[in-house]
């Protein structure tokens, strides 16, 4: 019988880069192109998060400038209805 021709011992570690280590976790180009695309994710997601917050706290402040303007206008008017009140009151005493 023929002897099996020697095959090559393997390397402990391949000779590739990007090869898988011994444990079958790969390395290089894969894991850092997956780094970059999760983190591109998730700072889209904390600055599309931060503009939504922004622009809820902007329509907040925009409403309570709308209603306090509101509010002011209707004070004065009251105010205003107050004094021709109170000087009808004033002319009608001196009158009589």
């Amino acid at each position: 019988m023929n002897p099996a021709p020697a095959q090559p011992e393997k390397p402990a570690h391949p000779a590739h880069p990007a090869g898988p280590l011994p444990n079958g976790v790969p390395t290089g180009l894969p894991w850092l192109a997956i780094a970059l695309i999760s983190a591109a994710v998730i700072g889209a997601g904390l600055a599309a998060g931060w503009y939504a917050m922004q622009q809820a706290q902007k329509r907040v402040a925009d409403q309570m400038h709308a209603s306090a303007f509101i509010k002011t206008e209707r004070l004065a008017d009251w105010h205003q209805e107050r004094l021709a009140v109170a000087q009808l009151l004033q002319q009608r005493r001196s009158l009589g």
